[in-house]
């Protein structure tokens, strides 16, 4: 027997065209006004509920059901459960804005979106200030999911120029570099020369902490967690602030407090991390 699941048009425009209801659940949850992506997210929690529930009524009669169950064929209608088209939704939804004369400003407002997004990015959540200066090791080393393949010859020679002209027009074969499943530390090959330097941006101490240390280590980068990134003139030098955009560097090396230092100490083959607590109106 094939289920399906139904919103009923009543429902979906008592959701979705509720613009008062929008607007005030939009500004406490702190998103733009992206009606579409909103639209998008509450079908799809409404779609998750229905079969959470159905799930949870037909599963336990599933496991208590005879193994030697007969199939008894189909009785009336029945209906395939399938995914919308998020390609032909988003069409649609475009056609709607144009009809509505609503095109061009539904574009600009996401330019607008876009470019606060990269000049003010959303602040990386669950990280604080370090209460307690801490040490700890990462190791780097990760498992390959897949064989690595290279050209042919290509580890011999190691240079890619010389090796082209090598093959005179000739197909180009490959080998297996690395196979699946292999243990690879990136440390065994090359030195992370280049400190990771982790800040909240809008603290003026840490900015101040970042730069000293750039001063000493010119290699090192100030990655923030959150303020404005972008090129900074402080006192004649320039400073250079990146952003963990999504928290994508912060995750990688399980950092919860800053600032923090990713480093490698004399030759090791883990990474060093330092949490740092600084005291108040404190260079370090």
């Amino acid at each position: 027997m094939k289920l399906g699941v139904k919103v009923t048009k009543m429902n979906k425009d008592m959701i979705f065209n509720h613009k008062d209801y929008r607007d005030l659940w939009c500004k406490d949850m702190g998103f733009s006004e992206r009606w579409d992506l909103i639209d998008q997210a509450i079908l799809f929690y409404l779609f998750r509920t229905a079969v959470i529930w159905t799930a949870m009524l037909i599963v336990p009669f599933m496991c208590i059901s005879k193994v030697d169950a007969k199939d008894l064929g189909s009785y009336g209608k029945s209906y395939t459960i399938s995914e919308p088209d998020i390609e032909a939704d988003i069409k649609r939804k475009l056609e709607i804005y144009q009809r509505s004369g609503k095109l061009k400003e539904f574009e600009e407002n996401y330019k607008k979106a876009v470019v606060k997004q990269i000049k003010e990015p959303n602040r990386v959540v669950g990280i604080t200030n370090a209460t307690k200066s801490i040490t700890r090791k990462f190791d780097p080393t990760t498992e390959l999911e897949e064989d690595i393949m290279i050209p042919k010859g290509l580890s011999q020679v190691m240079d890619a120029k010389k090796y082209r002209s090598q093959l005179d027009g000739k197909e180009i074969e490959y080998e297996v570099l690395h196979k699946a499943g292999t243990k690879i530390n990136p440390l065994q090959y090359m030195k992370f020369n280049e400190p990771l330097i982790f800040v909240d941006g809008r603290n003026e101490d840490q900015l101040l902490f970042a730069r000293n240390y750039q001063d000493k280590s010119p290699l090192s980068k100030i990655i923030l967690i959150d303020g404005k990134p972008g090129l900074k003139e402080m006192n004649g030098k320039e400073y250079y602030y990146f952003f963990d955009q999504w928290g994508a560097y912060s995750e990688k090396f399980n950092i919860s407090n800053v600032p923090a230092v990713v480093w490698q100490k004399d030759n090791e083959e883990v990474l060093t991390i330092d949490e740092i607590k600084l005291e108040e109106g404190s260079e370090e």
